[in-house]
Formats: structure tokens, C-alpha cells, sequence
């Protein structure tokens, strides 16, 4: 570094200690325009790498719409190890300026600033040119450019894609020359063009765009600033992005390089993008949000909810297409829906649930059932979950293929699996086991047609199930599992007399902010519950519906426990049909099909009693099926 620039080091620390006091005294109003620029171009615009970690923390609460505290700049600062969150705790940052001091000299920081980015960029600029002299020509283009930027002052901002080893992304195109390489190599010096640098153009084309490859799902991914989502992308627009990128830098710097855009290049350039733009698990980073129509809502944990601006640093794919709105309101749905089909009790732990599904988490690792008669708003209330999570972000659950090589893949990018108006034996696959994972926070690999690659999903969906049939499970000697995982919501009041076509979509269209803010006192509710116990809290009656589905899945089994015992005497095989028949009836159970009664009773028998079946049962003259020392109870006989 220049000599100069360390004349007044010390004076210039002094400077940025106390810009960065009046910025903690000023960070929840409006801050002068030299200051708010050495904010925004924060860290880089502090010399001390401790005062531009706390501009950065103080930036990022500021855009949250958060109160700045030191207390609450500490957390942001806790990972950083240059000494940032002791220096924000000592009297070094106590003693802020008057306003119009603290921009005085924030313009003399901003000036060291300038000459440092000034200094750099000549350094790139040197540097790129005694290891490529044929290009000095697009070099020099490239440190002019780079100059400009720094005297308008072009920031990049603090949530653009990154390419440093150090994790920070180049400032300047020279910068890029320097890492990568220059852009074009000539045959002579001022010649034809040979060839064009792949990287370079990757680096140059993730440093201008909101790009992300995600390795684990083999996909690319654009931030999209006006819905603060990150859309997949296929191979094919991202090359075809990047041949419009070549081609006007072409345009731009006066350079015949159309001549060399083939499909054999730009794919060479989308295959070094891959690993510059390579972010691994960003999408399964721990989400204390709910992104909605119009901002993000949040939850500091020192104030009310807020909702804020979109960042790409989010990293979010999912939202609700809903607007928050603090005073919406929703009296159709709770008066007309709600308090029609469900008790007291049943309302509240949906509410619970539907802010879960909401915010695209599953915690509580629960898969909640729909049951009840036909017409009683079941199905109403699930496609009003859809359209407020948002139908791009939901899949069809379908247990019989669960199993199969493919399926697992549609569930990439989604948070609610639904299925509606199942039948009975819905959950009595043996591929239906596979819900427990998918709810259970266990990696899950999946594969696509057409591709050899896996890719891998975690299993944290929400899971609505609906049905007008009782339902029965596939236990496989796993009851404990299902037992913490099924929740039951009863709908079984009358219906409201009127019927309205499309009733769902209708409620969503005049109520939509309401029942989402419903949702929302929903979450908070279950938020609590779950830090302080780590599930939702049922009632008795809630848990015994599932107890009953449970002993209704597993009847046969129950009857055997219940309705015989090991006594002197014998018992034959439709004797035992017909009284497990009795014992369903007076359960208001539905029992088992008798083919499938039959087949189980042996080794529920055998695990019960240590009980072979027989093949020589003396009835009414014949020789029949049965089980000797087994009797049924006298209840049953």
C-alpha cells in the first residue's frame, strides 16, 4: 500500500469510531448523506475491519426495521473473530459527535476510502497486465470502468453473490482480471480474437446477476427482487442468459465476439459458473419468517411482529401470494366455517397448525387428518390452506407411490403435501411408512427422470390429509411412531345450511389477509408451545382419536388381547371371525375384510398365546381349523 495512506492512521480510527457512535445513537433515524453512504457501502468503506463488521450488523437491523441496540448487535457480531463485539462493548464507541461534526468527518473517511478502492483497482489493473500485455487493451477498458465506479460511488450491496476465497465478491472488472484472468486472448497484439475466457465471463456473469447453484439438487436458481423469491432456473435459460452477457460485453467494448459464442462454449461457461456460484444447503437454513405477498413478516425477540423488505438473503423459494395486513379480518371463515364444523378445542389446534404450514416448517413432526361426514368443510378448509400457501408451493401426496424411484423428486421446492377425499386404506400401504420420514426432519434422497444424479431434500413438510372414511393405518409394529406423529381434527357438526360454489376460493378472495393473519396468531401460538414443551399440545379427547385409529389399525391384534385367553378347550377359526365381527360392531370399529381376519389371527395368536393353529378341530362331526388350550372370554363367546 501506498505510504501516504497510513499518514493519520490513527487519527482516521479516531474519525471512524465516532461516525460509528453517532450511527448507534442515529441507527433508528435518518442519517446524513455521507454517513448513510459509508453505511451502505459497509465494510469495506471502514479501514478497521471491527468498525465496518458493526456497520455491516447495524445495516442489516436498519433494513429489518429493527431497534438497534448494542444488546442487539451482539448476536450478528458473535461469529465474527477480529474483536468487533468486545469493541462494541467498550467506552471506545460511548462518545458520539453532534450530527454536523460526525459528517465532517465521515467525509474524510469516505476520502481514504476512494483512495484505497483507487489504489486497488491499479494494483488489479498492473497486476493483469504484465501476466497478459496482448490484452492491454481490455485491460485498461476494464481499470477505467472500474474507476468510474468508485468515483459514483456503484455499490454492490450486501447480499449479492460472492466470488473471493475470503467470501466477499470482486469490486471491479479488474478485480476480475486479476482472479480470473483477462476477458479476451488475441492471436497478435491487437489482432483477431483466439478466444474468450470462460471463467471470466462466469465470474462477470454471477457478479451482475442473483445467481445460485445448489449442488445438492444439481439446479440453478435467480433471486427475483420484486417477489424476494429464488426461482429454479434449467441449464438451458441460464446459457442462453449468459450468451446475451457475452454479447454485450462484446457490444460494449467495441469487440467482434459473437463469432466465438457456440453452444460448446457457453457451456463450458455455465459449467464454470457452477462452481462459482455453488452455495450448498442455504435453502435448510433455520427460517424465523414468514415470506408473504408483500414484504416478510418477522419476530424479533424484542418487539411485536414486523414486516420488512425482501432480501436474497433469505434465501427463500416459498411464499404465501397473500398480503399482511395488521388489521385483516376474516368473519365468514371463523363464523361460517369454522365454528359450524369444529369444537372450541379442534379450532385452536388447527390454527396452531395452519400458522406451521404457513411458515413452511414442521417442527412438531405431525401429520394432521381431516376426518368426518361428506359436506362438513373438510375439503373447503384444505383447498383455503393451498391457495394461502400458495398452490406453486404444495404436491399431491399419494402414499401408494411413495415407494416408487421418481416420486420423491416432486416434492423439491415444496412445503404442504395434500391429499384429498382419500379411502380407508390410504394409510394402510406398505409404502405409507414413508410419511413418517417425510415429516420426521430425516434426509431424504430423491431422483429424477431422465437424470442420473440424486439429489437430496430434507424431510420437514407439513401434511394434510383428508378423508370422509375411517381410516386405518399399516402399523408394522411401529404404533409408538404414529402415535407421536398423526393428529385428528373431527369435523363433525352440522354443515351451514347454504351451499356457495367454489366456497374456498371465494373466502380467499374477499378474506384473504385475515385468514392469514389468523394463520399468523396461529404461529406465535404454536412458536411458544413448541420452544417450551417441542410439540403442540393436544387434548384427551384429541389423543383419544388416535388411540382408537390405532386400535381400529390394529383390531385383529386387540380382539385376540381383549376377547380370548389360554384355558383348557379349543376354539376354531370361524368362530373367531365371527366374534372379532361382534367385537368391531361394539367398537364402532370397521373391521378387517374376513380373507385378511383370517390370515392375521395366526400370528396374532402365536404372539399372544405361543399358540400353533391346528388343522384337526373336532366341529359337528368334521375336522376344521382351529386352536387348541384357546378360548374366547365369556363376554365374547
Amino acid at each position: 500500500m501506498n505510504d501516504s495512506l497510513l499518514i493519520g492512521s490513527t487519527a482516521l480510527e479516531a474519525s471512524e469510531r465516532a461516525i460509528l457512535a453517532t450511527m448507534l445513537e442515529r441507527a433508528n433515524g435518518d442519517l446524513p448523506p455521507t454517513i448513510s453512504k459509508l453505511l451502505d457501502n459497509s465494510p469495506e468503506a471502514f479501514r478497521d475491519v471491527r468498525h465496518g463488521a458493526i456497520a455491516v450488523a447495524i445495516r442489516r437491523l436498519r433494513f429489518e426495521g429493527r431497534a438497534i441496540t448494542p444488546d442487539l448487535l451482539l448476536p450478528a457480531l458473535s461469529s465474527d473473530k477480529n474483536g468487533s463485539a468486545l469493541l462494541l462493548g467498550s467506552e471506545a464507541l460511548a462518545s458520539p459527535l453532534p450530527v454536523d461534526l460526525a459528517e465532517i468527518e465521515a467525509a474524510d473517511v469516505w476520502q481514504a476510502y476512494v483512495e484505497r478502492q483507487t489504489e486497488a483497482t491499479l494494483n488489479d489493473g498492473l497486476s493483469a497486465l504484465r501476466s497478459q500485455p496482448s490484452s492491454a487493451k481490455v485491460i485498461v477498458k476494464g481499470v477505467i470502468k472500474s474507476l468510474a465506479r468508485v468515483a459514483t460511488n456503484r455499490s454492490n450491496g450486501p447480499e449479492t453473490p460472492r466470488n473471493r476465497v475470503d467470501g466477499t465478491k470482486p469490486d471491479s472488472e479488474a478485480e476480475l482480471v486479476a482472479m480470473y484472468g483477462p476477458p479476451i486472448s488475441f492471436k497478435t497484439e491487437g489482432g483477431a480474437i483466439a478466444s474468450i475466457n470462460e471463467r471470466f465471463f462466469a465470474a462477470r456473469f454471477a457478479q451482475n446477476e442473483n445467481i445460485l447453484f445448489e449442488p445438492d439438487e444439481r439446479r440453478f436458481y435467480r433471486y427475483n427482487s420484486q417477489t424476494g423469491i429464488w426461482r429454479a432456473e434449467s441449464d438451458e435459460s441460464i446459457r442462453e442468459a449468459i450468451s446475451a452477457s457475452v454479447c454485450d460485453y462484446g457490444r460494449n467494448e467495441d469487440l467482434p465476439i459473437e463469432g466465438k459464442i457456440s453452444v460448446a462454449r457457453m457451456n463450458g461457461i455455465l459449467s464454470a459458473l457452477r462452481g462459482i456460484a455453488e452455495r450448498r444447503a442455504v435453502f435448510h437454513q433455520h427460517r424465523d419468517f414468514v415470506h408473504v405477498g408483500n414484504g416478510v413478516v418477522r419476530f424479533p425477540e424484542d418487539g411485536p411482529v414486523i414486516l420488512s423488505g425482501f432480501q436474497p438473503g433469505d434465501y427463500s423459494r416459498n411464499r404465501s401470494p397473500i398480503e399482511f395486513q395488521k388489521d385483516g379480518d376474516c368473519p365468514t371463515f371463523v363464523n361460517e366455517l369454522l365454528h359450524v364444523a369444529l369444537s372450541d378445542d379442534d379450532r385452536d389446534l388447527l390454527q396452531r397448525w395452519a400458522g406451521l404450514a404457513i411458515a413452511g416448517v414442521n417442527p412438531a413432526q405431525r401429520i394432521f387428518i381431516l376426518d368426518g361426514g361428506p359436506a362438513t368443510g373438510k375439503s373447503t378448509f384444505a383447498r383455503i390452506m393451498q391457495l394461502l400457501v400458495g398452490a406453486e408451493n404444495t404436491a399431491q401426496l399419494r402414499t401408494a407411490l411413495l415407494f416408487e424411484r421418481f416420486e420423491l423428486f416432486r416434492f423439491i421446492d415444496k412445503t404442504l403435501l395434500l391429499a384429498p377425499d382419500v379411502p380407508g386404506d390410504f394409510l394402510n400401504r406398505p409404502s405409507a411408512a414413508a410419511l413418517k420420514s417425510l415429516v420426521g426432519g430425516d434426509p431424504l434422497t430423491a431422483e429424477a427422470k431422465g437424470s442420473n444424479a440424486v439429489f437430496t431434500l430434507a424431510g420437514n413438510f407439513n401434511v394434510l390429509i383428508t378423508a370422509n372414511a375411517r381410516l386405518r393405518v399399516r402399523l408394522d409394529g411401529d404404533a409408538g411412531a404414529w402415535r407421536r406423529r398423526i393428529t385428528i381434527i373431527r369435523f363433525e357438526n352440522p354443515p351451514a345450511a347454504r351451499r356457495v360454489p367454489n366456497f374456498a376460493d371465494t373466502l380467499v378472495a374477499k378474506e384473504g389477509p385475515g385468514i392469514l393473519r389468523w394463520a399468523m396468531a396461529g404461529l406465535l401460538k404454536a412458536r411458544e408451545e413448541i420452544a417450551s414443551t417441542g410439540d403442540l399440545a393436544l387434548t384427551p379427547t384429541q389423543e383419544g382419536r388416535v388411540d382408537d385409529l390405532l386400535s381400529e389399525s390394529d383390531s385383529v391384534r386387540r380382539f385376540i388381547r381383549e376377547c380370548t385367553m389360554r384355558s383348557p378347550g379349543n376354539v376354531t377359526s370361524h368362530e373367531l371371525v365371527e366374534a372379532y365381527f361382534r367385537f368391531c360392531s361394539s367398537n364402532e370399529w370397521t373391521p378387517q375384510p374376513a380373507r385378511i381376519v383370517e390370515r392375521t389371527l395366526a400370528d396374532a395368536i402365536l404372539e399372544t398365546h405361543g399358540a400353533s393353529r391346528a388343522q384337526d378341530i373336532a366341529r359337528n362331526g368334521r375336522s376344521v381349523r382351529g386352536w387348541r388350550n384357546i378360548t374366547l372370554t365369556e363376554t365374547h363367546e
